[in-house]
């Protein structure tokens, strides 16, 4: 989100605050003007893009967008993508990627406001879907559900992913760039307006990925308009409002500098003599007498803009896996800080199709947490766990406490040995994984069925498995989703062929997010684990438009399916 109303400032009102660029122009411009300057005996270095990832996922949202009503086409997705990278990467350019690993303590709050809106937000579609309004309808006027494309694949294929745990994503970001003296970030966050260094910045949301043209933001034009320096843009960002420091708490001092309407050149103002060094004789006059919150936080928001932090060395091997290994719900547990569980689009009133969803994730997230916690504790004594959670309809996300549960059947391995990648012992542990798996799913499966299964298929297969175990899906939506994920794996079938169906049915609706928000928790599983190692996406095989159309039909008729017998482990507990 970033600083409060800055993007609008930049955009709207400060002359040549942002202007047209192409991506490919600028790079092989860049090549133009370095071969003039190094001379053809020595090339030049290539230039270095650091990519927000979560930035780019939303990006996909407005590219696919009406699919997402239908609960999105995640090969579709990848595809887009793949080749926008593809074409990047064919420039010349080096491809460094971020991503939050966590949300940090400071922004717990406020990722929770966020979600409960979301939640109205997904609400009012359900609503709008069981009484029978078409698609176009619900596109224009309430909107379509946010998918949350997993990038985290592509970005290890085309470039290097880093997880930022220790800090915020940004501040990484930022102060990475600055080191390897990046070409441009490419985002979607005003924070970046405030970060000094030599890097371009070009917009995220206004990315066209077939032409590559984008909008650049003039940091340099705004530092002209708001009449200040670099150094002095952390104290702006702070008394303007930021993740840090809320808006609502400063709207008092704002008023005190005039009026509000010209909020941010009246703090620009208020921020030009003072002394970047000597700050605290301003902190009564902005929070107040009694506000101790608002003013650690004032501090905190100053360290937050500062790129030159000396990251900690660390020469426990454990350590070093933990900052290796892309899930961060590992992290978290080893070092005992809050997990948030984001569900999407679930419809909690529902008792046959919502209502169980949180307890189901949460079982799923407690019994990968205890075969985790048993490698940093020695033996079961009640372990509890933090998490950011909304449990029913009426309830709000909050910070909520739960003992974690540990496999009584055997003792795992170490977290060393789950996340090594030596061959021998990768091979060695896979029964025990599978059996490790089984067990975080259910009492009742048996891991030998899962040995066979086409691994891209796995997560897919134990996601049906659990959804029929627990009443959710019948048989014949289990054998749906199962083709559809293997028409997708197997590229089967033409994307571009299908229409979109004008209306969605309420069941299906329902069934095609919750088989997305229980892939994600049973990939994470597998992550912890140490099942996956890169070994599939993290995207489900899924295509929304594919399911709905298909659904029609498919309750209705003999289906063939051949393709899929052999991995259709739940069919005997669906009586």
């Amino acid at each position: 989100m970033g600083v409060r109303h800055l993007d609008t400032l930049i955009r709207k009102k400060v002359e040549n605050g942002c202007f047209k660029v192409n991506i490919e122009h600028e790079i092989r411009e860049y090549y133009r003007k370095a071969s003039t300057t190094v001379g053809e005996v020595s090339p030049p270095p290539p230039p270095v893009l650091v990519i927000d990832v979560f930035a780019l996922s939303g990006e996909l949202d407005s590219i696919d967008f009406n699919s997402l009503i239908y609960g999105a086409r995640f090969n579709v997705g990848f595809w887009i993508i793949d080749r926008f990278l593809r074409k990047l990467k064919s420039l010349g350019v080096s491809l460094e990627f971020f991503m939050d690993g966590s949300v940090q303590d400071f922004k717990i709050r406020t990722w929770c406001e966020r979600k409960d809106r979301d939640y109205q937000d997904a609400i009012a579609i359900i609503n709008a879907v069981d009484e029978g309004v078409d698609i176009e309808t619900i596109l224009t006027t309430v909107g379509a559900p946010g998918c949350g494309y997993a990038l985290e694949y592509l970005a290890e294929m085309h470039g290097r992913l880093t997880v930022s745990l220790e800090r915020e994503c940004d501040q990484e970001l930022a102060a990475f760039a600055s080191k390897v003296n990046a070409f441009a970030i490419i985002s979607n966050d005003s924070d970046f307006l405030i970060y000094e260094g030599n890097w371009r910045y070009w917009s995220s949301r206004d990315l066209d990925i077939d032409t590559l043209e984008t909008l650049e933001y003039n940091r340099h034009a705004l530092l002209q308009y708001l009449g200040l320096t670099f150094a002095q843009m952390p104290l702006f960002a702070t008394l303007c409002g930021n993740d840090i420091v809320k808006l609502e708490e400063l709207k008092r001092f704002h008023f005190s500098l005039g009026q509000y309407c010209h909020k941010m050149t009246n703090v620009a103002k208020f921020v030009q003599p003072q002394d970047p060094n000597n700050l605290q004789n301003i902190l009564e006059k902005v929070f107040g007498p009694h506000n101790r919150s608002g003013k650690d936080r004032f501090w905190m928001s100053l360290q937050f803009y500062k790129t030159d932090f000396v990251t900690s060395s660390n020469d426990d091997p454990v350590e070093e896996i933990l900052l290796k290994h892309p899930n961060p719900f590992v992290y978290q547990l080893w070092h005992k800080q809050p997990h948030v569980v984001s569900l999407g689009l679930v419809d909690m009133r529902s008792t046959e199709l919502g209502k169980q969803v949180p307890s189901l994730v949460l079982r799923i997230l407690l019994r990968t947490a205890g075969i985790i916690v048993l490698s940093r504790q020695k033996g079961r004594k009640i372990y509890i766990q933090t998490f950011v959670i909304k449990l029913t309809h009426e309830s709000n996300h909050r910070i909520q406490r739960f003992p974690v549960q540990f496999p009584s059947f055997t003792d795992p391995p170490t977290l060393m040995e789950l996340f090594s990648t030596d061959p021998f012992v990768m091979a060695n542990l896979e029964n025990t994984k599978l059996l490790l798996l089984s067990w975080i799913v259910s009492d009742r499966l048996d891991y030998r069925r899962l040995r066979p299964i086409l691994r891209p298929l796995l997560p897919t297969v134990v996601t049906l498995y659990h959804l029929v175990e627990n009443r959710i899906l019948q048989l014949f939506e289990a054998d749906l989703l199962l083709q559809v994920a293997y028409d997708v794996v197997t590229e089967t079938y033409d994307p571009k062929s299908l229409e979109f169906p004008t209306t969605v049915e309420s069941r299906p609706f329902r069934l095609a997010f919750i088989f997305r928000i229980m892939y994600r928790f049973v990939a994470i599983a597998m992550n912890s684990i140490g099942l996956n190692l890169r070994g599939f996406r993290e995207d489900p095989p899924f295509d929304g438009v594919l399911f709905h159309t298909k659904y029609r039909t498919w309750d209705k008729s003999e289906a063939d399916l051949g393709k899929i017998a052999q991995w259709r482990i739940y069919t005997t507990i669906s009586q």
